[in-house]
């Protein structure tokens, strides 16, 4: 089950975030939280369609934390830059 993994993922990319900015906001918690949900969900299901095609198993975990991964990683950058945007 993902449920703990993809909530690390999360979690941690939010922390990178609170370390270059030294100091923690709740907004990058949950931006990091649900794109690494929204990322996994999509991931898992190109995973199912490829693991349907091939008869295999492997892509759906794969793909699923691949998805997180780089979700995590879009939803904190684009927030990084309408930040930037409003305070200039």
């Amino acid at each position: 089950m993902p449920t703990l993994s993809v909530t690390v993922i999360g979690l941690l990319g939010a922390v990178v975030v609170a370390v270059g900015a030294r100091r923690i906001s709740g907004g990058a918690v949950l931006r990091g939280l649900g794109g690494a949900w929204l990322g996994f969900g999509v991931g898992a299901l190109v995973g199912v369609v490829i693991d349907v095609v091939t008869a295999g198993g492997t892509f759906v975990p794969v793909l699923g934390h691949g998805g997180a991964v780089a979700g995590t990683a879009i939803a904190l950058s684009r927030a990084g830059g309408r930040r930037q945007a409003r305070h200039t």
